[in-house]
């Protein structure tokens, strides 16, 4: 299995349209009542909000202004939702409100935030990022993905990391007109779909092998992130453990970062980096996928032969040599 390495910055959008619906709350009506009437009218936390009557809702305050105008005269509105994969319409009756109409409900948009691109496979443009699933940061439950898309993404500033306080890349970009990529899967190993086009990567620009789990060892390795801009650049890092693991897990490795230009930069590993490669000898043997929160020097990994088997890319061959490999160490 030979794979391009990635390192890229993306921005992950968990719906191509429309807003999640977060919470509800009780809106007080100009006669003093209050009014539920998302809730009344069948809307549930966790539904994907897509439209109000008839025209599509791409960020919240899109979705405030249309239910406002549309329900001028206290008519019902027609809204548009997509439940567990099903798309249908709900009529809700907005309460009038000294602010305007309301329909009761917190919304968000669909960003899930910037994170790096581990893999690419050429033959069939499966891609993996990330290395973890994504989780609602609120609850810390895994959040669903209706026609996702990962997009370029650019690092504009790091808020460096410190010892109990994990830093961030600041990351910027401009939504699904920037698609690289449709999102199919949110997984506990990363996310998972196809690309729209090929992703060149200047230091591995040829397909290179992806060592099996038990092939990985202690000793020096590199990780591919962008630290600025959209450049992807290489950083020294040791592999300081590795599990033998019976299941998939993102925590299959610790690494310590050594690089001095990547501490002085970012102070070690930040949020972000989750996905960025990690290579060994010339082989993609995982990707970053946790910072220490009490020491951001070090982070765990994934083994890149998971990411490859939830991908789909792993063929019974190649599995086979793993199991005998595990059996023979």
């Amino acid at each position: 299995m030979r794979v391009i390495p990635g390192g890229h910055s993306i921005g992950i959008l968990l719906a191509s349209r429309g807003v999640r619906v977060m919470g509800m709350y009780p809106v007080i009506g100009i006669d003093g009542l209050r009014y539920m009437p998302a809730r009344d009218g069948g809307i549930e936390v966790g539904d994907l909000i897509v439209s109000v009557d008839g025209y599509e809702i791409s960020d919240p305050r899109q979705l405030e202004g249309l239910v406002s105008r549309a329900a001028v005269g206290g008519r019902p509105v027609r809204v548009g939702i997509v439940r567990d994969g099903q798309e249908f319409d709900v009529t809700i009756l907005p309460a009038p409100a000294e602010e305007g109409y309301r329909i009761g409900v917190y919304v968000r948009d669909n960003a899930a935030g910037v994170g790096t691109l581990t893999f690419w496979h050429p033959e069939t443009m499966r891609y993996g990022a990330l290395g973890h699933v994504v989780v609602d940061p609120q609850t810390g439950k895994e959040l669903s993905i209706e026609d996702g898309r990962i997009v370029s993404a650019r690092v504009s500033g790091i808020d460096v990391s410190g010892a109990g306080r994990p830093g961030e890349k600041i990351g910027t970009f401009a939504g699904a007109l920037d698609n690289v990529g449709v999102v199919e899967a949110n997984t506990a190993v990363g996310i998972y779909g196809t690309l729209d086009e090929p992703l060149p990567n200047e230091y591995y620009p040829e397909p290179i092998p992806v060592a099996l789990s038990s092939a990985v060892h202690e000793g020096p390795a590199e990780i591919m992130t962008v630290i600025s801009g959209s450049a992807i650049e290489r950083f020294e890092v040791e592999i300081v453990k590795v599990a033998k693991q019976t299941r998939i897990s993102g925590k299959g490795l610790v690494i310590r970062v050594v690089d001095p230009r990547l501490i002085e930069l970012t102070g070690g590993i930040v949020q972000g980096m989750s996905g960025s490669p990690i290579i060994q000898g010339g082989k993609l043997v995982g990707a970053v996928t946790h910072v220490f929160v009490s020491d951001p020097l070090r982070g765990y990994g994934v083994f890149a032969e998971h990411m490859m088997s939830v991908a789909g890319l792993m063929n019974r061959a190649d599995q086979a040599v793993g199991r005998a490999a595990m059996w023979a160490a």
